[in-house]
């Protein structure tokens, strides 16, 4: 398992022949080198170099990657389509994707600078999204090797020594959220004439995933800076392909939280709401100290509704023709406006009960040859629902993958949960999160605050799956009472079997 060595350059701004004459001096002293990545501003407005390099009067001494243009002056040196040879060994990779070398090493690639319009010198949302979904639809994918990017991530500093300027000043939150979901082991940027390299930072949560390769990430100065500034950078690296789990997961001294994970609000802070399954109220959590059982007599006192709800049991607007079974702290109720007779939903306080409906139904809707989406949002709502929409067997073979490009094109980011973690370990008391069960994978994502957030996030990935995109709205789907109370009807008496409270 070969390591391949690799420079990478900041900002040339025309002067190929000087960087080469460097990076010539570099492998006198240090032996060849396989790849040369140059970031930032490659050219300039008058690059008269490049006529060299293209004449062939001169030639690169080794394969060199760079990076679209940043400024409109220096667009039409690059006008040879999406990626190409600028010259002999010199080549434009294009305004953005992933590139794979014979050797396995993964490259991805984001030119020019972010606009609300992608342009020659400008990327957008779109440019960001095409790199993603195509990257997390892979099955198995663990990150990429290399990112290439002129411009810095905004927050980049975020648990680690400060810049001389806030990177959210000049950074792209774009570019932020890119590295944070593909997980580069090294992302290089150019164009602000700084050299900095940040301690390495996680791509996992420390006790709630398994541990994943760190991110090390290093800014460079312009190669002709007057202040001597680090511009150039050297590097070996085998490819992830190629290593080891315990090898590719290494976790270095001094590695940080990832920079782009906000800080979480500290308990408390939010509006007071039931959280999870496990905590009936504010009770529940001054159990937590010490006491074991999960629910006690004296802590299930009927709390009186602020508004009408359709799911408090002791609202007068109540839809209790729904429920179709209740256990001990929680009931079972068809959907109002369900996706098909069978659509449930649990309103839950005490994972007990909801362990047990889940298993119920699991058995129920197997004996029907069917399986079923899980999937429940605790944001904006005084109450935890829990859905289950069952779904035909041959639907679960692709129901993570629609769910994943359902979160990109939402913003969404999904994580997967571990085997053996538990959603309390990853999300704190009192952040709102969403959360769904995919053919025996779990997934969770922290609501930030301010983040607008979809409320039919989870119905509108399952309608998508099953290509009835007129049913996201559930008004389009509601039925008359008398309908209700006949699908309620049919469901108690078909799940009367399985029902574990009976």
């Amino acid at each position: 398992m070969t390591a391949l060595k690799i420079l990478c350059c900041g900002d040339v701004e025309g002067s190929l022949s000087q960087l080469f004459d460097k990076v010539q001096n570099v492998m006198k002293k240090a032996g060849n080198f396989d790849l040369l990545f140059c970031v930032g501003d490659f050219l300039s407005a008058d690059s008269e170099q490049l006529a060299l390099y293209q004449k062939g009067e001169k030639k690169a001494p080794l394969t060199t990657f760079v990076l679209g243009p940043t400024k409109q002056e220096c667009a039409h040196y690059y006008d040879i389509g999406d990626g190409g040879e600028l010259a002999e060994n010199i080549v434009f990779l294009g305004k953005s994707g992933v590139y794979a070398t014979r050797e396995g090493l993964r490259i991805a690639y984001l030119s020019g600078v972010e606009s609300e319009t992608s342009d020659a010198c400008h990327f957008s949302r779109a440019d960001v999204d095409a790199i993603q979904v195509a990257l997390m639809n892979e099955r198995n994918f663990q990150g990429v090797d290399v990112l290439l990017t002129s411009q810095w991530p905004a927050g980049i500093e975020q648990h680690a020594a400060p810049l001389p300027v806030s990177s959210d000043s000049f950074g792209s939150k774009l570019v932020s959220e890119l590295a944070k979901n593909i997980k580069p082991r090294y992302h290089f940027v150019g164009l602000q004439d700084i050299h900095y390299e940040r301690l390495p930072y996680r791509n996992h949560v420390v006790l709630a995933e398994r541990d994943k390769h760190v991110t090390r990430f290093i800014g460079l100065a312009t190669l002709n800076n007057k202040a001597k500034k680090k511009h150039l950078y050297a590097f070996n690296v085998v490819p992830m392909k190629l290593m080891s789990p315990p090898d590719l997961n290494s976790q270095p001294d001094g590695v940080t939280e990832c920079p782009y994970v906000p800080a979480e609000k500290p308990a408390g802070k939010e509006e007071a709401s039931s959280q999870f399954f496990y905590d009936m109220s504010a009770a529940a959590a001054e159990k937590r100290k010490g006491e074991a059982e999960m629910d006690a007599p004296d802590a299930k006192k009927q709390q009186q509704p602020r508004t009408p709800c359709w799911f408090c049991l002791a609202s007068p607007e109540v839809e209790k023709h729904l429920v179709v079974s209740v256990g001990n702290q929680c009931y079972l109720a068809l959907a109002k406006g369900g996706l098909s007779p069978d659509h449930v939903s649990c309103n839950k306080e005490v994972a007990d009960d909801i362990i047990l409906y889940k298993k119920a139904l699991e058995r129920y809707f197997r004996q029907k040859n069917l399986g079923m989406i899980c999937f429940e949002r605790n944001f904006r709502s005084p109450h935890l629902q829990y859905q289950v929409v069952p779904i035909d067997e041959p639907y679960e073979t692709s129901v993570k993958d629609v769910f994943l490009e359902e979160s990109f094109r939402e913003r969404v980011p999904l994580s997967e949960i571990p085997t053996n973690g538990e959603l309390r370990q990853i999300v704190p008391i009192g952040v709102p999160y969403f959360y769904a069960e995919l053919a025996g994978a779990r997934f969770v994502h922290r609501i930030a605050k301010g983040e607008n957030f979809p409320l039919q996030f989870g119905r509108q990935a399952v309608c998508t799956l099953l290509n009835t995109p007129e049913k996201i709205d559930w008004r389009a789907c509601a039925l008359s009472k008398e309908e209700e109370l006949e699908w309620a009807k049919s469901f108690r008496a078909n799940f009367k079997k399985f029902d574990p409270f009976l």
